[in-house]
């Protein structure tokens, strides 16, 4: 740990400033940025208080617009920010990792400590003032036990202290472009979201046309370092983009159920008009083979197509996974600012 975690710490900085500069150096973007901010701070008190999901996802279509900024890339400024964000909460977990393995190695090198029972030390050397030995020992061991407490406590406060650390830098004018960027977060989930999906999409495809995803908490670790970084989180509570996003999946969620119940009912119709009319229906096909064949295809006896029944299964799957990826983004979220301390 004495060569990962410093070494770990440098990527980090190394990484935060990528993320700065990809930033300061695009102009355009961070006027979308001001200018988006100051339209939330004019029409908070008409969305709300809370940042519309349709505005999150027109603004998201706004940067994309701005191209990549590589000639001839098909990834998006959007996509390059996930990335450095990502990679910024990658080595987060990286560096807690290595603290928590150093000590769990630490606890288990004192485990006979704890085995003492409640005999503290000095009833110990009290009752072995004879054996000189045993008291250098229980000395050694209670300076071990000592050190170790206190190493604990500075490995759970490591990354406490480190967003102070950056905190107290981003206060210089060198970051004051950086002031808006809890209103960029929304069109990142968005993004993070679409690419999640297609990287699972392609777990099941034999011919892959892009990168293969399970899992990216990454992001979410890295979203609540830079916010707390740069100080940003009451400036992104205030958007409740998480309650936007409910309320959105709500709206989703009812007109499904309002397309299914019409079908539901065309189905109870169509069964009512065939046990009616069975008799001219037969009549109808045998005078026009042709057309009612073409029909067939398209609807079938209870009078919803297949192709309706198909696009509406296909529409809930899509919400549920939507849904579900977006819950487990938010709880990714609460708990990274809980190991960070924000």
């Amino acid at each position: 740990t004495k060569t990962s975690i410093p070494f770990s710490l440098c990527t980090l900085s190394q990484k935060f400033e990528t993320l700065s500069q990809m930033l300061i150096g695009n102009g355009q973007l961070l006027s979308l940025l001001a200018k988006e901010a100051r339209w939330y701070r004019e029409n908070k008190a008409k969305c709300q208080g809370a940042y519309p999901f349709g505005r999150a996802s027109d603004f998201s279509e706004e940067i994309l617009k701005l191209g990549s900024p590589k000639e001839a890339d098909a990834l998006s400024i959007l996509d390059y920010l996930r990335f450095a964000i990502t990679q910024i909460g990658n080595t987060i977990a990286f560096v807690k990792l290595i603290s928590a393995a150093e000590a769990n190695h630490s606890n288990g090198s004192v485990a006979m400590a704890r085995s003492l029972g409640g005999t503290s030390n000095d009833e110990m050397l009290s009752t072995n003032n004879e054996v000189s030995d045993v008291q250098r020992a229980l000395s050694d061991l209670n300076s071990v036990v000592q050190e170790q407490r206190t190493q604990s406590r500075r490995q759970s406060s490591l990354l406490k202290l480190l967003c102070g650390d950056f905190q107290r830098d981003m206060k210089g004018t060198d970051y004051a472009h950086m002031q808006n960027l809890a209103m960029l977060v929304p069109a990142l989930c968005l993004n993070w979201l679409e690419v999640l999906q297609r990287g699972k999409e392609m777990m099941h495809k034999q011919n892959l046309t892009s990168d293969v995803y399970f899992v990216d908490d990454g992001f979410a670790l890295g979203v609540a370092f830079v916010l707390s970084a740069c100080d940003l989180h009451p400036l992104f509570d205030s958007l409740h983009w998480f309650a936007a996003i409910n309320h959105k999946q709500d709206a989703d969620e009812k007109s499904l159920r309002e397309i299914r119940a019409e079908q539901e009912e065309r189905e109870r119709l169509a069964q009512a008009n065939k046990k009616g009319g069975a008799i001219f229906s037969f009549a109808r096909t045998a005078q026009r083979p042709d057309e009612t064949a073409t029909a067939t295809r398209s609807t079938s006896e209870d009078g919803v197509g297949e192709d309706e029944r198909g696009a509406l299964s296909l529409s809930w799957k899509m919400f549920e996974s939507r849904k579900r990826e977006m819950k487990s983004l938010f709880y990714a979220l609460q708990c990274s600012r809980s190991l960070l301390g924000s």
